[in-house]
Formats: structure tokens, C-alpha cells, sequence
């Protein structure tokens, strides 16, 4: 017997509440061994008994970001908050981009961050940082990581990437994770993961993501594509040809001009330009 529309919407609005009861359960119990490993990290690094500490975090998503926030708040931390929805604005407009940026620099102990934070900033005061969230972009962490690893720092940089490593998907990022470590190694230069966006592109765990939720792959061959697909070789020759670049004195900037169009005054001859220059105003 077919179940009735009222019937069906009955075991619809059941299906909702017992989801609900879940995700109550679990934001009592404070989102488990996530957050736990968070606040140990913080202990571990000595950020509740140093004022002058700069932590910076990234999350994915808004919820977490709110969530992540209240938290600090609750821990007695001083926490400042960028994302999306924020007006640029100026450095003394509260609940702007800019004037949380003056908060870290000057008063704030943690920026927490819904990716809005992973361009165009300048955050090099802060040396610890943590990926609260792994991004399926790996170019996401390259330029997370360029916040505060670049020219002007005066620490060692400590960057913690946190994966639940229980569930198909962290198993795969933490694969990748492990296989950048390894060909960190043989290279022995960090300069791979400054080419992690040239080597992986933008879809690629996405694509491989939806393979396997759509049951198209099995999670082994997820994890041994991961493997055969970063190749040893091809990034010890990006990571030479960059460097190579960087290491020339002169810049050819010909080629990027020629197919510009020119100025209409170079079109104009000479005497026309002194003709019409020598012709009196009117006043």
C-alpha cells in the first residue's frame, strides 16, 4: 500500500527532529575531539598565558566561524573575526575588514577567518596558524599559508592543518597532506608547497570527491590516485623553473605589450601635434 502525502510528510518532519536532536547532542558536547584538539593546541603553544600572542584561523564555513568565535570568547581569549559579508571600510569602522585587521595587529590575540582572509592581507605579526578546516582547493592553503609566511617575518611559522581522519574524506586530505610531506623530503625543499596550486589543480580533489560519493571510485583507488598522480618529478621541475625565474635580473615585459592598443597621439604626426598646441585658447 502506497503511504498517503500526509503520511509521508508525518515521517519527514520525524526524520528532522531526530537530525535536530543529533546536532544538539553534539553542539553540548562541544563538536568532540575537534574542538578538544584545538584547545590542547592552544595550551601546547602557550596562547591562554601570553597577551601578546597572534593566532590565525581558518574555517570554511560561516556556522563554524560563529561557532569557533563564541568559544574564544568563552576560553577569556580577545578574538576579531573576518568574512565575506564584511564591508572593506577603514581601519575605525567596527565590524569592518579593515578595522578587524587593526584588532589583531594591535589588541585581538586571534583572527578567525571564513576565507575571506586568504588574499591580499598582510598578517606576517602572526606565526602560529591553523586550517580549522582542510579546503578541497589545495590552493587554498598555498595562500593561507602566504599570510604569514613571507618577507618581513621574524619567526619560524608553526602551521597545523586539522583532518578527521574517521571519515572517507579526511582520509583522503590526510593522504595528500602525507604525500606532500614526502616529496618535501626527497626534495628537501620547502619550496613544494609554494607550488602546490601549479601542480593540483582547482577541481581536482573535487572531482575525485564526487567519484566517490557517487560511488564511481572506491575509497582505495581515491587514496592510490593521490599517490600516482603527485609526481616526484614534475614538481622538482616546477620548483626549478620557478626559481629559475626568480633568479634572473631582467624582466621582458615586451611580449605582454604589443598586442595593447597605443595612444591615439601617437598616431598624430608631429607638425599636427605643434599646430594645434600653438593655437591661442579661447578665454
Amino acid at each position: 500500500m502506497i503511504p498517503s502525502e500526509e503520511e509521508l510528510i508525518r515521517r519527514e518532519i520525524a526524520n528532522l527532529k531526530m537530525l535536530a536532536q543529533k546536532g544538539r547532542a553534539l553542539e553540548e558536547r562541544g563538536l568532540g575531539s575537534k574542538l578538544d584538539k584545538l584547545r590542547e593546541l592552544l595550551h601546547d603553544q602557550h596562547i591562554f598565558g601570553d597577551s601578546k600572542a597572534k593566532l590565525l584561523i581558518f574555517t570554511v564555513f560561516k556556522e563554524i566561524l560563529d561557532f569557533l568565535v563564541d568559544q574564544f570568547r568563552s576560553w577569556g581569549l580577545r578574538v576579531t573575526e573576518i568574512h565575506s559579508g564584511m564591508k572593506v571600510s577603514d581601519r575605525y569602522t567596527p565590524v569592518t575588514r579593515l578595522y578587524a585587521e587593526r584588532e589583531i595587529c594591535e589588541e585581538a590575540q586571534a583572527m578567525e577567518t571564513a576565507e575571506a582572509a586568504g588574499e591580499g592581507i598582510n598578517l606576517k605579526f602572526c606565526w602560529l596558524m591553523v586550517n580549522y578546516d582542510i579546503p578541497w582547493n589545495p590552493m587554498r592553503l598555498e595562500q593561507h599559508i602566504r599570510r604569514i609566511h613571507r618577507y618581513g617575518q621574524t619567526r619560524d611559522c608553526l602551521i597545523f592543518n586539522f583532518v578527521a581522519a574517521n571519515i572517507r574524506e579526511g582520509k583522503v586530505l590526510q593522504r595528500l597532506l602525507e604525500r606532500l610531506k614526502e616529496i618535501r623530503k626527497e626534495l628537501g625543499s620547502d619550496q613544494v608547497f609554494d607550488m602546490v596550486g601549479e601542480v593540483i589543480l582547482a577541481q581536482y580533489l573535487k572531482r575525485l570527491f564526487r567519484g566517490l560519493c557517487a560511488d564511481r571510485l572506491t575509497q582505495q583507488a581515491v587514496l592510490e590516485r593521490v599517490v600516482s598522480d603527485l609526481d616526484l618529478e614534475r614538481f622538482d621541475r616546477i620548483c626549478r623553473s620557478t626559481l629559475e625565474c626568480f633568479a634572473k635580473w631582467e624582466l621582458n615585459l615586451s611580449p605582454s605589450w604589443s598586442g595593447r592598443p597605443k595612444p591615439k597621439s601617437d598616431a598624430l604626426c608631429p607638425k599636427w601635434l605643434k599646430s594645434s598646441s600653438s593655437k591661442p585658447r579661447p578665454a
